[in-house]
């Protein structure tokens, strides 16, 4: 069965990134029209300094709400990259959180340089 991935103006095959911002009102739908989630790890970033939260989750359009409402500054998605399962979205987040771990300022939050956060908004297209 294939799998599309549409939002706002775009249709996107699952198993691919989205840019930034682009994450609202989106869904996973088979060829028949049947509504479901996928999974993604993301990058989520404030808009007033270089910290970047890195995650995954199911539902992404539903988690970037959680993580703005309880957060003092403006957020913005700098990356999200699809995987077929719960099980690759862990592996691929415990990869990032440990290829950035000198950057680690508590749990999920990282102080990413710019350089970096360039980097990784071209990954992975």
């Amino acid at each position: 069965m294939k799998k599309l991935h549409l939002k706002i103006g775009y249709i996107i095959e699952s198993q691919k990134t989205i840019q930034p911002g682009a994450i609202m009102n989106e869904l996973m739908i088979d060829i028949d029209g049947d509504v479901f989630n996928t999974y993604c790890v993301y990058f989520i970033k404030c808009t007033t300094s270089d910290m970047v939260k890195i995650g995954y989750t199911e539902h992404i359009a539903q988690r970037f709400e959680e993580i703005q409402k309880y957060s003092p500054e403006k957020l913005e998605i700098l990356k999200l990259i699809y995987v077929a399962n719960e099980q690759e979205a862990r592996r691929l987040e415990y990869q990032f959180h440990q290829q950035f771990k000198m950057y680690r300022v508590y749990g999920e939050w990282f102080d990413l340089p710019q350089s970096i956060q360039s980097k990784i908004g071209e990954c992975c297209d």
